[in-house]
């Protein structure tokens, strides 16, 4: 059983301020919301294939040209799951991991986890999870534990805490099976 996360990126920068950056050489770097639409694809009135056709891609414009409901952004709002920032990949400051680096971090002495698009290293914290290392180790290496993470209901000491294993941002935008 394999469920797909799809992640939509909704562009919130107007045309003039992305062409001004890209004119100026500063690159692609405007803020993008992420949205994991994947629990709610079967309750879609326009169907699950129009959310499939913008997994991992803009769907700004598409959402906008369909005149949604409020009830519909208030939907949106509630599979927000964080910001995509582009344009960071020279940023020193900022470890990009890659698909193929997250995969190898999936053992209990060296465990890492995605969630939100960013990165976790959770080792020294594993055997203090209170729902046991195993639960962590289903969802380590190269899979998306956002939607375990955010079903599961952490607290705000959970979210914080992640801070401290914080490694970096997932730069692939690529379906994840989890």
């Amino acid at each position: 059983n394999y469920k797909i996360s799809i992640l939509f990126f909704f562009f919130q920068a107007e045309d003039g301020i992305r062409d001004f950056c890209l004119s100026r050489g500063l690159g692609d770097v405007y803020k993008r919301q992420v949205y994991n639409v994947s629990g709610w694809m079967s309750d879609h009135p326009g169907g699950s294939q129009v959310l499939t056709d913008f997994a991992g891609k803009d769907a700004h414009k598409a959402f906008m040209d369909v005149k949604h409901s409020k009830r519909a952004d208030r939907i949106l709002e509630g599979l927000y799951i964080g910001d995509y920032v582009s344009g960071g990949q020279n940023d020193p400051n900022v470890k990009h991991i890659t698909h193929e680096e997250l995969s190898k971090h999936s053992k209990e002495d060296d465990c890492w986890v995605l969630i939100k698009g960013k990165v976790y290293d959770v080792t020294k914290f594993i055997d203090e999870h209170p729902g046991g290392p195993d639960i962590v180790l289903e969802y380590s290496g190269a899979q998306d534990a956002t939607t375990a993470f955010v079903d599961q209901g952490h607290s705000k000491y959970a979210n914080k805490l992640l801070a401290d294993y914080y490694v970096g941002e997932y730069q692939e935008l690529s379906l994840i099976h989890i």
